[in-house]
């Protein structure tokens, strides 16, 4: 059974982002993550893992929109 097979939705994922992205991109992203790299891809479905996890964000350098306050903040502060 073929990788594609195991992983479905991780499939249909990865062909939409091929289709907006490019392929070519896309493919790039993906060996980046097949070897090592972090922060390019990583996907888990029906037990079976893909690519290399994310590190963990510092969020006290990340921002979020909040319509409480009708901007950007700290994501720590919202």
């Amino acid at each position: 059974m073929s990788l594609r097979e195991k992983m479905p939705q991780t499939a249909r994922l990865i062909d939409e982002l091929r289709r907006v992205f490019g392929k070519d991109d896309v493919d790039s992203m993906l060996r980046r993550a097949m070897h090592g790299e972090p922060d390019c891809f990583y996907a888990e479905e029906n037990g079976i893992t893909f690519g290399t996890p994310f590190r963990p964000v510092d969020e006290s350098k990340c921002m979020t929109w909040s319509d409480r306050v009708g901007g950007l903040v700290n994501v720590g502060d919202e």
